[in-house]
């Protein structure tokens, strides 16, 4: 924000810029480690954030000796980098449900010139730049990182990468799913989710944008060269990591399982151990992590099966989302 940070009789007097954003997972920070005129503009582009993002708890962090930032987050840890052109690391639960696969997701920032980064005093880290600045903010529950527009010559695109092997998956409502593959192609595991994109100006009028994937990037798309654009403008989707497992069954498969069923005792317990096995043989799970998922399942098998039989009725699939937390357990299920 280097364009736009003045100093008169002791207060900060700044242009009000364009703001959008992505949130994503958790982390915290303290105001520290860098010089006067850093402090000065990080704290001006962390008002900027405040007077035209939703509100939010941001959460402290700890600074490194490299000038970076990291935190302890529920289910992970969460480092920030020095530079911008660095990844953020977010260190996803021990145990997950992928086998030896992914260990963190490794988020890269829009590509543009900035400073180093430097903490705000209300926790928000910055990446100075000149006519766009970024900004992430930790919260008990999510990451936002924000691209701060500071003037017209911003640009319109913005481009996150999640990881090796991480692949974005447009949803219908315009979510994205954060996925990696099983090894089934009926079984998808997503460790993350990103919510539909929407935009205000300063006004509060509804600004268009989206989300495009091309490969493994996410774009988000915020048009802002109306002259009837207020700025600043904000952006804020939002980003979650949990590991997600997505089982889906084809028209023949969803058959089969209402065939005979009466839901005794000795049903749910067979059928409750046959679905989590499915996701033993898709490679989302051990043999363990299996018996503690079918305990879990025996309690909804009704409710499962009752989805099972509708969706064979109108000769259509199905699909179980099961979620970890220190277990897997299903929580979702529905005609596909």
């Amino acid at each position: 924000m280097r364009s736009h940070l003045h100093t008169t009789r002791g207060h900060l007097r700044r242009r009000i810029p364009v703001i959008a954003a992505i949130s994503v997972i958790t982390v915290g920070m303290s105001a520290i480690g860098a010089s006067a005129h850093e402090d000065d503009a990080a704290d001006a582009t962390a008002q900027v954030i405040t007077e035209v993002a939703p509100s939010i708890d941001i959460e402290p962090v700890t600074a490194e000796r490299d000038g970076g930032f990291t935190a302890a987050v529920d289910g992970g840890t969460v480092a920030i980098p020095s530079a911008a052109s660095d990844p953020v690391e977010v260190a996803l639960a021990t145990g997950a449900p992928v086998g030896d696969s992914l260990e963190s997701l490794d988020i890269t920032l829009p590509v543009m010139e900035t400073e180093s980064a430097a903490a705000a005093t209300d926790g928000t880290v910055v990446f100075d730049g000149d006519h766009t600045d970024l900004a992430v903010q930790a919260t008990s529950d999510g990451i936002r990182l924000q691209t701060v527009l500071n003037d017209a010559s911003a640009p319109t695109e913005f481009s996150y990468t999640f990881g090796e092997g991480v692949l974005p998956v447009l949803n219908a409502d315009g979510s994205v799913s954060l996925t990696v593959a099983g090894t089934s192609a009926d079984v998808t595991v997503a460790v993350g989710q990103v919510d539909a994109p929407w935009a205000f100006d300063a006004n509060g009028s509804a600004l268009p944008t989206s989300y495009r994937v091309e490969g493994a990037e996410l774009i988000q798309v915020i048009p802002h060269a109306s002259s009837t654009i207020v700025y600043p403008v904000v952006a804020d989707p939002s980003v979650t990591i949990g590991w997600r497992i997505y089982v889906r069954y084809s028209v023949a498969e969803t058959k089969a399982q209402t065939v005979g069923w009466r839901g005794t005792v000795n049903e749910k317990g067979k059928y409750a151990a046959a679905l989590c096995a499915a996701l033993v043989v898709g490679g989302a799970i051990g043999a363990v992590a299996a018996a503690a998922c079918a305990f879990a399942t025996y309690d909804v098998s009704s409710s499962i099966m009752a989805t099972a039989k509708t969706a064979a009725s109108q000769k259509r699939g199905m699909e179980i989302q099961y979620n970890y937390i220190e277990g897997v357990y299903p929580v979702a299920w529905k005609v596909i």
